[in-house]
């Protein structure tokens, strides 16, 4: 939930009238607020408040004081007019590489005070980080309207072609390249806050940038606006674009931006649309076909049909149509009832976050008061349960316990140097998920295999008594590319043993494996045991499920598998390991892991003195069947 800071006097101020820290902290509960915690602030009392995601309409003073004041039938909800359009954008092909999309408006005389001023640009910083997804689906930008001559053209350049003052620059300084500029923000701690925003195009041949007609640059979407163009308290008329990857949200922001300070207006609540062009056309949501132009912001109510029954079912209460009309306006609304079985509402364009006719309900169910609700039994009772998986990895756990093994977990990330080159295992890329940007070296990638984490941790334990060995035990989830799956990465439950001691230890570990498959009824194959046979006709005779046989093959022999197990031949010592192969019911044979001796040059490059021996099993196909 993002959290607004506002100064009290303020606040109570703008919704003419004050209230005791109690009584706004039972009103913030009301409305599906909540008052987070108050402080002082240079001698102000400042209210920090949680707002819900998706109310873009609240995020600011004035969005705040009316919401409150509609709901408490203070004052009714504003009606927006827009102006006929007179100024125009032209947008030009080269931007479709990299932020296609505009979307502009004006307010004319405006009338901006310190307070004001600043709560307009706070508004912003809320909008970048919330909807506009750190300024990479939307960037905002605003101008002093009096410093520019129209149609302001909207285009991508190289890197160097242009020159301008960007707006932090010095009032002497020379124009910088646009490559100048942004070098200097990735290079100066001063303008830190401004280095993620440019990794969003640094790479890009083209950027994108607005120009006036005299080809004066007004800004670097969405990195910075240009000097010439600053505004200040004092500014009457402001430009308000929106650059975009993202046409929808681009008109989402403008609306919100427009509809919170367009009551400073000369004319309170009107804003002065423009007419952006696509010489290349755009497709949108609304239209099948492509737009060459649009005028913005529409600033139009959207027609929504709530049925009557749909709420008395949802919230269990019984309100005539006319009192859910009534609570609706609360909440901005404008409602009429056109009938006992439908309420047609008009949602007003600040309201983003009403997708749906369920969303109304829940404006209902606010301004009727969540605890005026009556308690229900639901009309059907369907209990959760856990997961066949998380049940069989729970069992699996005590049953290693109990068998003298200690249970450790370990971090999900880790270095490509522990999870490849110091197993001996190569890595293509193809297999670990990385981070765009590691904080540190040793979280680069998500782990592939358990084997790492086991591996540190006897490392760091390296020192304890080994009359009778370590014996370790992870049941845990790896992360593996896919791109079969939807997000072109994939979970996998795995259980990893390590034994280190005096000896080997590998009998610890075959031993494990035995008692693992034994414990989910998988039989020894009869190539792997002679009695394995005999044994899956003993236990068919008493009517035991079979989840198939699993054999161990040793390393170098000619087998279909994948060998794709979180190790490989060259991690463990020659002759002394091999993968573990599963051959279910019907009669598929696939590879669950590995099983082996870890090669003395493994065991030296963790500072280990003493032999490992380690054993990895993917189980995720045995959940259902266990």
């Amino acid at each position: 939930m993002p959290t607004i800071t506002i100064a009290r006097d303020l606040l109570f101020r703008a919704m003419g009238k004050t209230y005791t820290e109690h009584e706004f902290d039972e009103l913030c509960f009301a409305f599906g607020i909540e008052l987070d915690d108050v402080v002082e602030d240079a001698g102000k009392t400042m209210y920090k408040i949680d707002v819900p995601a998706n109310r873009y309409d609240i995020l600011c003073l004035e969005g705040l004081s009316r919401a409150l004041k509609v709901f408490l039938t203070m004052e009714k909800a504003p009606v927006f007019a827009a102006l006929p359009d007179v100024l125009s954008v032209n947008v030009e092909a080269s931007t479709l590489g990299v932020r296609p999309y505009v979307v502009c408006a004006v307010l004319r005389g405006v009338s901006f005070t310190p307070d004001s001023y600043q709560s307009f640009l706070d508004l912003q910083d809320h909008l970048h980080r919330n909807i506009c997804r750190r300024r990479t689906l939307v960037a905002i930008g605003t101008h002093d309207l009096s410093t520019l001559t129209f149609p302001v053209v909207y285009r991508a350049v190289a890197p160097d072609a242009l020159k301008f003052r960007h707006l932090f620059a010095a009032e002497n300084s020379e124009p910088q390249t646009l490559r100048q500029v942004l070098d200097e923000f990735r290079s100066d701690p001063e303008r830190s806050h401004l280095r993620e925003y440019t990794d969003i195009i640094y790479d890009k041949p083209l950027w994108p940038v607005l120009q006036d007609q005299k080809g004066v640059v007004l800004s670097l979407p969405p990195i910075i606006n240009g000097a010439h163009s600053k505004m200040s308290v004092s500014t009457r008329d402001v430009f308000v674009e929106c650059t975009a990857t993202d046409l929808t949200k681009a008109k989402v922001v403008l609306d919100i931006m427009v509809t919170m300070f367009a009551r400073y207006c000369a004319k309170p609540d009107t804003v002065e649309r423009v007419k952006v062009t696509f010489p290349h056309g755009v497709d949108t949501t609304e239209s099948q076909e492509k737009l060459y132009s649009m005028v913005t912001p529409v600033l139009g109510d959207r027609d929504f049909t709530l049925p009557v029954a749909d709420a008395h079912q949802i919230l269990g209460l019984r309100l005539d149509p006319e009192s859910i009309a009534a609570l609706l306006d609360k909440m901005q609304h404008k409602s009429e009832v056109k009938s006992d079985e439908e309420i047609l509402v008009k949602v007003p364009p600040m309201r983003a976050d009403v997708l749906h006719a369920v969303d109304l309900v829940e404006d209902v169910a606010i301004a009727y008061g969540f605890n005026l609700i009556p308690e229900n039994d639901p009309p059907s009772h369907n209990p959760g349960k856990e997961l066949a998986l998380n049940q069989m990895s729970d069992l699996l756990r005590c049953e290693l316990a109990n068998a003298g093994f200690m249970e450790i977990l370990t971090f999900g990330l880790c270095s490509r140097e522990s999870a490849y080159a110091h197993l001996q295992r190569e890595d293509d890329g193809t297999e670990a998920v990385a981070l765009a940007n590691p904080k540190t070296i040793e979280y680069q990638i998500a782990r592939p295999s358990l084997i790492p984490g086991l591996l540190k941790t006897l490392q760091e334990h390296k020192g304890e008594q080994m009359s009778n060995g370590l014996r370790l035990f992870e049941v845990s989830d790896v992360l593996l590319l896919d791109s079969t799956a939807e997000t072109r990465a994939r979970n996998s439950r795995r259980v990893a043993i390590m034994y280190s001691g005096p000896s080997d230890g590998l009998e610890v570990c075959h031993g494990a494996l035995d008692r693992i498959m034994q414990l989910l009824n998988v039989q020894p194959s009869p190539q792997y045991s002679a009695d394995g046979a005999a044994e899956a006709e003993r236990l068919r005779g008493k009517n035991a499920v079979l989840a198939g046989t699993y054999v161990i093959e040793a390393y170098g022999s000619a087998s279909p598998l994948s060998r794709n197990s979180g190790a490989s031949p060259a991690t463990y010592f020659p002759g002394k390991g091999g993968l573990v192969a599963w051959t279910n019911a019907a009669g598929k044979t696939v590879e669950l892991g590995t099983l082996g001796a870890l090669h003395p040059r493994v065991v030296k490059t963790h500072g280990l003195h003493y032999p490992v021996s380690c054993l990895e099993l993917t189980i995720d196909a045995f959940a259902e069947i266990a």
